[in-house]
Protein backbone atom coordinates (compact mmCIF):
# COMPACT_ATOMS: atom_id res chain seq x y z
CA UNK A 1 0.00 0.00 0.00
CA UNK A 2 1.40 3.70 -0.97
CA UNK A 3 2.14 5.77 1.95
CA UNK A 4 -0.26 8.25 -0.08
CA UNK A 5 -2.98 5.82 0.85
CA UNK A 6 -2.08 5.19 4.09
CA UNK A 7 -2.42 8.67 4.96
CA UNK A 8 -5.16 9.15 3.29
CA UNK A 9 -6.52 6.77 4.95
CA UNK A 10 -5.54 8.04 7.90
CA UNK A 11 -7.31 11.36 7.19
CA UNK A 12 -10.59 9.41 7.23
CA UNK A 13 -10.20 7.51 10.46
CA UNK A 14 -8.73 8.91 13.46
CA UNK A 15 -9.03 5.40 15.35
CA UNK A 16 -6.68 3.70 12.37
CA UNK A 17 -4.44 6.71 12.66
CA UNK A 18 -4.06 5.46 16.81
CA UNK A 19 -3.66 2.10 15.99
CA UNK A 20 -1.07 2.30 13.20
CA UNK A 21 1.09 5.25 14.95
CA UNK A 22 0.04 5.62 18.73
CA UNK A 23 -0.33 2.02 20.23
CA UNK A 24 0.04 3.72 23.79
CA UNK A 25 -2.59 6.00 23.23
CA UNK A 26 -5.92 4.45 24.20
CA UNK A 27 -9.15 6.22 23.78
CA UNK A 28 -12.29 6.89 26.51
CA UNK A 29 -15.27 7.02 24.82
CA UNK A 30 -15.62 10.53 25.15
CA UNK A 31 -12.34 11.40 23.66
CA UNK A 32 -13.29 8.83 20.59
CA UNK A 33 -16.57 10.59 20.59
CA UNK A 34 -15.07 13.76 20.46
CA UNK A 35 -12.53 12.99 17.97
CA UNK A 36 -14.68 11.21 15.41
CA UNK A 37 -16.94 14.48 15.66
CA UNK A 38 -13.28 16.89 14.62
CA UNK A 39 -12.55 14.32 11.61
CA UNK A 40 -16.09 14.66 10.36
CA UNK A 41 -15.91 18.65 10.67
CA UNK A 42 -12.52 19.32 9.20
CA UNK A 43 -14.23 16.70 6.03
CA UNK A 44 -17.20 18.49 5.41
CA UNK A 45 -14.77 21.73 5.07
CA UNK A 46 -12.70 20.20 2.21
CA UNK A 47 -16.25 18.19 1.03
CA UNK A 48 -18.52 21.02 0.70
CA UNK A 49 -16.43 24.27 0.67
CA UNK A 50 -13.84 22.42 -1.90
CA UNK A 51 -17.19 21.65 -4.69
CA UNK A 52 -19.60 24.48 -3.35
CA UNK A 53 -22.14 23.45 -5.92
CA UNK A 54 -22.14 20.04 -5.62
CA UNK A 55 -25.03 17.70 -4.53
CA UNK A 56 -24.39 17.69 -0.57
CA UNK A 57 -26.93 16.75 2.08
CA UNK A 58 -28.09 19.61 3.75
CA UNK A 59 -26.48 17.60 6.87
CA UNK A 60 -23.52 17.96 5.72
CA UNK A 61 -23.78 21.49 4.80
CA UNK A 62 -24.90 22.60 7.94
CA UNK A 63 -21.90 20.74 9.90
CA UNK A 64 -19.26 22.51 7.73
CA UNK A 65 -21.00 25.72 8.71
CA UNK A 66 -19.73 25.42 12.50
CA UNK A 67 -16.76 26.95 13.21
CA UNK A 68 -15.48 24.91 15.71
CA UNK A 69 -15.33 22.50 18.63
CA UNK A 70 -15.56 23.09 22.28
CA UNK A 71 -14.93 20.88 25.02
CA UNK A 72 -15.45 21.81 28.81
CA UNK A 73 -14.36 19.28 31.15
CA UNK A 74 -13.09 19.03 34.49
CA UNK A 75 -9.40 18.71 35.67
CA UNK A 76 -7.63 15.43 34.48
CA UNK A 77 -10.40 14.50 31.82
CA UNK A 78 -7.77 14.12 29.25
CA UNK A 79 -8.28 17.53 27.43
CA UNK A 80 -4.62 18.05 26.76
CA UNK A 81 -3.82 14.87 25.51
CA UNK A 82 -7.04 14.48 22.83
CA UNK A 83 -5.75 18.02 21.80
CA UNK A 84 -2.28 16.85 21.69
CA UNK A 85 -3.52 13.71 19.23
CA UNK A 86 -5.48 15.79 17.12
CA UNK A 87 -2.45 18.37 16.39
CA UNK A 88 -0.45 15.25 15.25
CA UNK A 89 -3.16 14.05 13.22
CA UNK A 90 -3.89 17.06 11.65
CA UNK A 91 0.36 17.81 11.00
CA UNK A 92 0.01 14.36 9.82
CA UNK A 93 -2.80 14.07 7.16
CA UNK A 94 -3.10 17.16 5.68
CA UNK A 95 -0.80 18.85 3.42
CA UNK A 96 1.07 21.97 4.35
CA UNK A 97 -0.69 23.42 7.27
CA UNK A 98 -0.65 26.65 9.54
CA UNK A 99 -1.48 26.05 13.04
CA UNK A 100 -1.56 27.77 16.19
CA UNK A 101 -2.00 26.91 19.92
CA UNK A 102 -3.17 30.23 21.58
CA UNK A 103 -3.30 30.46 25.38
CA UNK A 104 -3.69 33.05 27.86
CA UNK A 105 0.01 32.40 29.04
CA UNK A 106 3.11 30.91 27.89
CA UNK A 107 3.16 28.86 31.42
CA UNK A 108 -0.29 27.79 30.69
CA UNK A 109 0.66 26.39 27.12
CA UNK A 110 3.73 24.62 28.24
CA UNK A 111 2.48 23.04 31.16
CA UNK A 112 -0.47 21.66 29.89
CA UNK A 113 -0.95 21.19 25.32
CA UNK A 114 2.98 21.41 24.79
CA UNK A 115 3.56 19.03 27.84
CA UNK A 116 1.10 16.49 26.34
CA UNK A 117 2.30 16.97 23.16
CA UNK A 118 6.28 16.62 23.88
CA UNK A 119 4.74 12.88 25.37
CA UNK A 120 2.73 11.66 22.47
CA UNK A 121 5.81 13.04 19.74
CA UNK A 122 8.05 10.50 21.80
CA UNK A 123 5.33 7.87 21.88
CA UNK A 124 4.67 7.88 18.60
CA UNK A 125 5.78 5.93 15.48
CA UNK A 126 6.20 8.94 13.86
CA UNK A 127 8.34 11.08 15.74
CA UNK A 128 11.00 10.73 13.22
CA UNK A 129 8.89 12.61 11.24
CA UNK A 130 8.17 15.88 13.12
CA UNK A 131 10.48 18.00 15.35
CA UNK A 132 9.73 19.51 19.00
CA UNK A 133 10.72 22.52 20.14
CA UNK A 134 9.55 24.42 23.13
CA UNK A 135 7.79 27.38 20.51
CA UNK A 136 7.35 25.47 17.77
CA UNK A 137 6.07 21.25 16.26
CA UNK A 138 6.79 20.90 12.80
CA UNK A 139 7.69 18.23 9.95
CA UNK A 140 11.21 17.77 9.90
CA UNK A 141 11.46 18.27 5.78
CA UNK A 142 10.49 21.75 5.56
CA UNK A 143 12.50 23.02 9.16
CA UNK A 144 9.86 24.82 10.23
CA UNK A 145 9.09 27.44 7.83
CA UNK A 146 5.46 25.52 6.50
CA UNK A 147 3.92 22.09 7.92
CA UNK A 148 3.99 23.47 11.64
CA UNK A 149 2.26 24.43 15.20
CA UNK A 150 3.33 26.86 17.15
CA UNK A 151 2.96 28.24 20.32
CA UNK A 152 1.42 31.77 21.23
CA UNK A 153 0.07 33.41 23.80
CA UNK A 154 -2.60 36.63 24.21
CA UNK A 155 -3.04 38.64 27.35
CA UNK A 156 -6.70 39.04 28.71
CA UNK A 157 -5.97 42.19 29.55
CA UNK A 158 -5.25 43.51 26.00
CA UNK A 159 -8.19 44.61 23.00
CA UNK A 160 -9.77 42.00 20.87
CA UNK A 161 -7.44 44.19 18.29
CA UNK A 162 -4.18 43.67 20.40
CA UNK A 163 -5.15 40.22 20.89
CA UNK A 164 -5.76 40.03 17.01
CA UNK A 165 -2.32 39.96 16.44
CA UNK A 166 -1.87 36.87 17.72
CA UNK A 167 -3.21 35.11 14.85
CA UNK A 168 -1.77 37.70 12.54
CA UNK A 169 0.49 36.04 9.10
CA UNK A 170 -1.75 32.41 9.30
CA UNK A 171 -2.66 32.10 5.69
CA UNK A 172 -3.08 28.45 4.53
CA UNK A 173 -5.48 26.64 3.27
CA UNK A 174 -5.04 24.03 6.03
CA UNK A 175 -5.48 25.64 9.31
CA UNK A 176 -6.09 24.69 12.67
CA UNK A 177 -6.34 27.02 15.63
CA UNK A 178 -6.14 25.22 18.88
CA UNK A 179 -7.05 27.43 22.27
CA UNK A 180 -6.17 26.03 25.55
CA UNK A 181 -7.64 26.97 28.51
CA UNK A 182 -8.52 29.95 26.86
CA UNK A 183 -11.44 31.82 28.85
CA UNK A 184 -10.85 36.40 28.22
CA UNK A 185 -8.79 35.64 25.25
CA UNK A 186 -9.95 37.23 22.17
CA UNK A 187 -7.48 36.15 19.97
CA UNK A 188 -8.09 36.40 16.56
CA UNK A 189 -8.31 38.25 12.82
CA UNK A 190 -9.87 41.79 12.28
CA UNK A 191 -13.33 41.07 10.94
CA UNK A 192 -13.26 43.81 8.77
CA UNK A 193 -9.75 44.24 7.07
CA UNK A 194 -9.49 40.59 6.09
CA UNK A 195 -5.61 40.58 7.46
CA UNK A 196 -4.43 37.49 9.95
CA UNK A 197 -6.11 34.47 9.66
CA UNK A 198 -7.41 32.55 6.11
CA UNK A 199 -8.78 29.50 5.66
CA UNK A 200 -12.41 27.69 5.22
CA UNK A 201 -14.64 29.63 6.53
CA UNK A 202 -16.40 33.29 5.92
CA UNK A 203 -16.30 35.59 9.11
CA UNK A 204 -17.61 34.27 11.89
CA UNK A 205 -17.19 34.15 15.89
CA UNK A 206 -17.32 31.64 18.50
CA UNK A 207 -20.17 32.00 20.46
CA UNK A 208 -18.34 32.03 24.15
CA UNK A 209 -16.89 34.79 26.32
CA UNK A 210 -13.56 35.76 25.20
CA UNK A 211 -15.06 35.25 21.28
CA UNK A 212 -11.95 34.23 19.17
CA UNK A 213 -12.93 36.10 16.23
CA UNK A 214 -11.64 34.67 12.68
CA UNK A 215 -11.15 35.51 8.99
CA UNK A 216 -11.31 32.17 6.67
CA UNK A 217 -11.63 32.21 2.95
CA UNK A 218 -10.18 29.55 1.12
CA UNK A 219 -11.85 26.19 0.61
CA UNK A 220 -10.45 23.37 3.01
CA UNK A 221 -10.03 22.22 6.27
CA UNK A 222 -9.79 25.41 8.79
CA UNK A 223 -11.29 24.53 12.48
CA UNK A 224 -11.02 25.31 15.51
CA UNK A 225 -10.26 22.41 18.39
CA UNK A 226 -10.65 24.21 22.19
CA UNK A 227 -10.81 23.33 26.08
CA UNK A 228 -11.88 24.78 28.56
CA UNK A 229 -11.33 23.43 32.29
CA UNK A 230 -14.18 24.11 35.02
CA UNK A 231 -13.33 24.86 38.66
CA UNK A 232 -15.06 21.56 39.53
CA UNK A 233 -15.28 17.92 37.51
CA UNK A 234 -18.22 17.57 35.27
CA UNK A 235 -18.93 15.05 32.44
CA UNK A 236 -16.79 15.68 29.71
CA UNK A 237 -19.01 17.07 26.61
CA UNK A 238 -17.98 17.70 23.67
CA UNK A 239 -20.60 20.49 21.19
CA UNK A 240 -19.54 21.21 17.72
CA UNK A 241 -19.74 25.35 17.88
CA UNK A 242 -22.09 26.82 15.59
CA UNK A 243 -21.28 29.20 12.95
CA UNK A 244 -21.80 32.67 15.03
Amino acid sequence: MRESDVILAWSKDIEKYVADTLPDFHFTQQQLKAAKAFVDLCWSKIEVNGNPNGAHSDQLRELSRKFGMSIMSGVGTGKGALASLLVMWFLSVFPFPKCVAVSPSARQLRDNLWSELAKWHQKSKLRDWFQWQSDKFFLKEHEGQQWFISARTANPRNSADEQAETLAGIHEDFVLIVGDEDRGVHAGAPTVSGTGCSGSQSRAVVPWPGSLVNVMSPPCASAIFRQIARPRPVPCCFPVVKNG
